[in-house]
């Protein structure tokens, strides 16, 4: 998807660049929801213990994740340098005066945009789209559909069915194996 080249394009130089490189990437490495996303609070990053709590809504369970440094990295950043000055709870807040949390159309045409702006093309352009990222990447390193739901926040394996497709490089490695010398 190109997921790579589309967080390393955001300008981390603006607070709006600041704070979108950090949601991106809870998106894409954690696999995150947009509501997800919306409903951290500043207390659910934990530096000290290196971990980001995630309120789980569909399941109604809280999980946690240990923070990886890149996470951790673009986080304080946010936090310590951009994110504005409010006493509202919500980790993720709106650049205009008075911030409050980020609502839901912003986060989606703020990484719809970014699907243009980086050039990738994709059924979906919106934060879902990182989601079926961090699905597939756990699938090509190897994980069982059981750990993707675990990982996913799902209660059910049938939930994880959609993302557990083969991708067109899969189904083409697979058509390509030969079975010289096989016969």
């Amino acid at each position: 998807m190109g997921v790579r080249r589309m967080i390393s394009s955001l300008s981390r130089v603006k607070p709006t660049g600041t704070r979108d490189y950090a949601m991106i990437l809870l998106m894409a490495l954690y696999g995150l929801r947009a509501g997800e996303i919306r409903g951290l609070r500043i207390s659910d990053v934990d530096f000290k213990n290196h971990t980001l709590t995630v309120g789980r809504r569909k399941t109604r369970r809280t999980q946690r994740f240990p923070l990886t440094p890149a996470a951790s990295n673009a986080l304080k950043k946010y936090i310590n340098r951009t994110r504005p000055g409010s006493e509202c709870p919500s980790l993720f807040l709106t650049t205009v005066t008075p911030c409050g949390p980020i609502s839901h159309s912003c986060l989606y045409h703020r990484t719809s945009d970014l699907f243009r702006r980086s050039g990738v093309e994709s059924l979906h352009k919106g934060p879902h789209a990182f989601r079926h990222a961090c699905a597939s990447q756990l699938m090509e390193k190897g994980a069982s559909v059981r750990d993707i739901a675990a990982f996913l926040g799902h209660r059910h394996l049938r939930s994880v069915r959609e993302y557990t497709r083969y991708n067109e490089k899969q189904l083409r490695q697979i058509a390509e194996f030969s079975l010289k010398g096989l016969l």
